[in-house]
């Protein structure tokens, strides 16, 4: 059960299917950071937005783009949400917002008000906040670097390291797959096809025993 907060932020600025282009459009990454900032600012909170008289709470508020109207519009996208959720809950995914004590902290300090306000995942979320190394590379390589990438992953597991990659093929692949094959831990940032790849034989095991968490 999502709470009302996330429930909010989630209507303000994901996006529920794929033609969207017919709806009104969800906050950006920095029009919600600008909103949130002044919600803050007013002692408001993202779930006010649910409760009450929304034109009342948003006294005071002025922006040409982020208009009253859009967040109204954006608001209204409940019974959207709640298909969404089933959707996301049937497939093991859970949702991360900002507002969440294990958001990754160091997004937040480095960021601010840029940090995406929403993740979607799979996994172990404990992950998060552990740091690691990073291996990031090209999609198409050398056998030679392939080996290596995944060299690098398993001694990152001996040493009790996490991989951060974006799980993508080729370098990214074989450190993550490295890692856990050693079993150790590693965090995969995806671009796309978050459920494809959480469904996939290679990482179900892993999310399966903690040791893997996909965004």
């Amino acid at each position: 059960m999502l709470s009302e907060t996330t429930q909010a932020i989630l209507l303000l600025t994901a996006y529920f299917s794929k033609a969207a282009g017919m709806e009104v459009k969800p906050l950006t990454n920095k029009e919600w950071g600008k909103f949130a900032h002044w919600l803050k600012n007013q002692g408001l909170f993202p779930a006010d937005l649910l409760r009450g008289d929304l034109k009342e709470l948003l006294t005071g508020w002025s922006d040409s783009k982020i208009t009253p109207e859009r967040i109204q519009a954006l608001l209204n996208r409940g019974s959207a949400l709640a298909v969404a959720v089933e959707k996301w809950s049937r497939a093991g995914l859970w949702v991360l917002t900002r507002s969440d004590s294990d958001y990754p902290k160091r997004l937040k300090h480095r960021l601010g008000n840029d940090a995406p306000p929403v993740f979607f995942g799979a996994g172990n979320r404990g992950l998060l906040n552990q740091g690691g190394v990073a291996v990031v590379g090209s999609r198409n390589t050398s056998e030679d670097d392939l080996a290596f990438s995944r060299a690098l992953g398993e001694q990152a597991a001996n040493e009790g390291l996490t991989i951060v990659s974006g799980g993508a093929r080729g370098v990214d692949e074989s450190a993550m797959l490295g890692a856990l094959e050693a079993e150790g831990t590693a965090i995969g940032v995806l671009a796309n096809d978050l459920l494809r790849a959480a469904t996939s034989a290679k990482y179900r095991r892993h999310l399966m025993s903690n040791n893997l968490v996909l965004l």
